[in-house]
């Protein structure tokens, strides 16, 4: 009996809540209704449609890499007799870096240029003896043959000489010295390296998605701890590399002492697309799953569906639902529903 007491009391006091919150909902719905029968019209701020061109940014890190560095080789055999130069001096184009021994070149070519001598002796002698047909055709043509041999030959020894001199292709500043002095060296063996730092450039890899957006002569800003450059875009490459990035090459247009190769530097570029249809994302509702904006017209409010495309930064592009010049609600639009009174604020 006490069991079946508490449970009727349990299932009358559940019913006396039910109908109080029942008649509250009745009591607000009652409030809301009246309310919205005083208030004539929402105040909202409205945003008129049109074209903008949005702003672009790219964003990489690069190398400051110079344009110009080369690792000079030995073209001869031989022992280093000197080394003329040191890390970090300045080098001007043809300037000597290093001397090999030419002993024994020298010792060829002073051989080679007496035969010579000796063949166009001959070949003037021969041309004499063909006149009066003291010789065949065939004796002159072989002695014509070895004279063309021994010039070869003198030509290719004074060229081995030169190459004991090794000289700088290029001007820039002597980053590697790989040599010195008394050290035998063959040919192919790399003598130092030459970087000219007046012609800078910084290397960048960019995605595909943003390989698109760049184009050649394109202004772009060097940003690093100490300052700010403005570049351009001077190359920019049609294949991937093995990450699967697109290498760019940007120029700095003025040059600068802190630059320096091998830092790091961040690339900075922004441009403007062509113009689109376009709103402020916050003017977008959502009404029964559907996304849209409400639009302003005859004092009232229609809600309108959309269909968006991009976002930049804080505006959508439009793809379809609207056109240039309507006008949609851009502040109030959460305290209005289809066919609200609005008044426009400023």
């Amino acid at each position: 009996m006490k069991a079946a007491f508490r449970v009727l009391v349990l299932v009358g006091l559940m019913i006396i809540i039910g109908l109080q919150l029942y008649n509250n909902n009745l009591r607000i719905a009652g409030i809301l209704e009246r309310a919205e029968r005083e208030i004539e019209a929402v105040p909202v701020k409205i945003y008129t449609v049109k074209k903008t061109s949005p702003e672009m940014h790219i964003r990489a890190a690069g190398m400051v890499t110079p344009r110009s560095e080369v690792i000079v080789v030995s073209k001869v055999d031989g022992k280093i007799l000197r080394v003329n130069s040191k890390v970090g001096n300045t080098i001007e184009r043809n300037q000597v870096l290093a001397k090999v021994d030419d002993f024994f070149v020298k010792r060829e070519l002073d051989i080679a240029k007496k035969s010579y001598g000796q063949l166009q002796a001959d070949l003037s002698r021969y041309k004499g003896l063909s006149e009066e047909n003291a010789i065949s055709g065939q004796q002159m043509e072989q002695l014509s043959l070895q004279v063309d041999a021994a010039r070869t030959k003198t030509e290719i020894l004074e060229r081995r000489l030169g190459d004991t001199s090794i000289k700088s292709p290029i001007s820039g500043t002597l980053n590697q010295l790989f040599v010195k002095t008394g050290q035998s060296v063959g040919t192919g063996a790399p003598i130092a390296e030459i970087v000219n730092k007046d012609l800078l450039v910084i290397k960048a890899h960019l995605f595909r998605d943003n390989i698109d957006l760049v184009s050649q002569g394109m202004k772009m800003r060097i940003k690093w701890n100490q300052g700010i450059l403005d570049a351009t875009v001077a190359a920019i490459s049609i294949k991937p590399d093995r990450t699967g990035k697109y290498p760019i090459e940007v120029s700095p247009i003025e040059s600068s002492a802190i630059l320096n190769p091998g830092m790091v530097v961040d690339l900075e570029g922004s441009f403007f697309m062509k113009p689109q249809l376009m709103i402020p994302e916050r003017a977008l509702t959502t009404l029964e799953g559907k996304v849209g904006v409400f639009i302003s017209q005859d004092n009232a409010a229609l809600f309108r569906e959309v269909v968006t495309g991009n976002y930049y930064d804080r505006d959508v592009v439009i793809l379809q639902g609207l056109s240039e010049g309507e006008q949609v609600v851009l502040e109030g639009n959460y305290f209005i529903k289809e066919g609200s009174k609005i008044k426009i604020t400023p």
